[in-house]
């Protein structure tokens, strides 16, 4: 018995022993695999990044990387050929942690020995381990930027990335303290999060949101201050209708700016912007015409602007085809939860339209012209309140716009302006009223 025990704790550890150089060996498969699948992604959208492994010195307990990002839209922005990493990687037991620099650029030493006064505040810590999956930590230190007579003061920052071996799980999240210059601009308490899965080729699902604690932004006798704001964004995915549902909500306690030596304020303000029934298909193909079209164009931006406004004609007409494709029986585009407090008092409401059947821009464009065809295409169910005193300019508001409406668009009601509209039955039912169709 004590024999089989001594040979099990022997086992376990030659185990523990070797894992580092075993998982010193599979970590450099994985990180040259996950290279060749960016790579192979990138290119199956049309994107001209690339990622190249220069150098992989792998020893028994210690690793040294050097690998580069290469893009020619990027030398197109920033006029940045190619940034280059180093990694230097220690081997443990349950994974392998490296730290990269990017001293081996020529334009990042220049940026700080000119921007920075010769202090780096970044760094860049990364585990791998043995099963394939990433996580990254950078941290940045506070440091002060000088751009011209300018003077920027940043605070720290964090940012967090994960991801799986198979490049379809990504999670990001950042904490960032605020960043200042004089008094013309301060910014405090920033988070953003987001947690995303490959859907397909160009379709990401998940959730984001960023969160804003206060902005404040001056310029000259004017200013605009926000605070306790929130923007938060979903993708939903449908597989039995094969459909896509988009959200975007945002939020702020207060909003306060001056203009024109008046001050305005609004508060406790919401609104919810939704698109559902989004065919999966026909968005995935627009995004794709949209973002080869775009990497195109940055390739050829030395041609001139002749080039560039005969490459945005085209562009246009490929997007408004591709954007036909998406108007399908059972898209609705909605905004809920709108609501503002002012001086003048509160507005709420909310609208929703909802396709009955597939149809076309030339459809979509009738409707412009003569709003009662839009029977027949579309279910609308809207309501929404103002304050009077908000709105008392206009006046075309409370009479009637087109032949056969009873009213306006909105009636008085107290110390408010009240709209309600929906669709029944055929007919368009305006603040409780049918509008007559000619």
């Amino acid at each position: 018995m004590k024999k089989i025990t001594l040979t099990v704790i022997l086992i376990i550890i030659l185990a523990i022993s070797v894992s580092p150089i075993l998982g010193g060996f599979l970590t450099e498969r994985t990180i040259k695999r996950i290279a060749s699948d960016i790579n192979s992604e990138y290119s199956n959208v049309g994107d001209d990044i690339s990622i190249e492994i220069i150098r992989y010195d792998r020893k028994l307990f210690s690793s040294q990387i050097e690998w580069k990002i290469k893009s020619d839209f990027l030398k197109q922005l920033y006029d940045i050929d190619e940034v280059l990493f180093t990694e230097h990687a220690k081997h443990w037991f349950t994974g392998i942690v490296s730290y990269t620099s990017l001293e081996k650029n020529d334009w990042f030493e220049d940026f700080i020995n000119d921007k920075l006064d010769g202090k780096n505040s970044l760094k860049i810590r990364t585990k791998y381990n043995y099963i394939g999956d990433i996580k990254n930590i950078i941290t940045i230190d506070s440091f002060v930027l000088k751009n011209g007579k300018e003077t920027y003061n940043f605070m720290p920052a964090k940012i967090y990335v994960s991801f799986d071996k198979k490049l379809k799980n990504v999670s990001f999240k950042a904490d960032f303290k605020g960043l200042s210059a004089a008094d013309k601009l301060i910014l405090n308490d920033i988070s953003f999060k987001s947690k995303s899965k490959k859907l397909a080729e160009y379709i990401w699902t998940g959730d984001t949101i960023l969160s804003v604690g206060n902005v404040y932004v001056k310029d000259f006798n004017n200013y605009f201050e926000i605070s306790g704001a929130k923007i938060d964004y979903s993708v939903g995915f449908d597989k039995a209708k094969d459909t896509l549902s988009f959200t975007i909500g945002s939020d702020f306690e207060s909003a306060q700016f001056e203009a024109e030596e008046e001050v305005e304020e609004i508060k406790n303000a919401s609104l919810k912007l939704e698109i559902n029934g989004v065919n999966a298909k026909g968005y995935n193909n627009l995004m794709k015409t949209y973002y080869q079209r775009i990497y195109n164009a940055a390739k050829h931006l030395e041609k001139g602007e002749a080039f560039i406004e005969k490459q945005a004609v085209f562009f246009e007409a490929q997007m408004f085809e591709a954007y036909e494709k998406l108007l399908k029986k059972g898209l609705e585009v909605k905004a809920s939860i709108l609501k503002a407090e002012v001086k003048e008092g509160e507005i709420k409401g909310d609208i929703s339209l909802t396709l009955k059947k597939n149809i076309t821009f030339m459809a979509l464009f009738s409707i412009i012209i003569e709003p009662l065809t839009a029977l027949d295409l579309v279910d609308l169910k809207s309501n929404i309140v103002l304050p009077y005193e908000l709105a008392i300019e206009e006046h075309d508001l409370l009479y009637p716009a087109y032949p056969g409406m009873k009213t306006g668009l909105f009636v008085k009601k107290g110390d408010n302006l009240a709209h309600s509209a929906e669709t029944k039955d055929g007919k368009l039912i305006l603040n409780g009223e049918e509008v007559m169709l000619e």
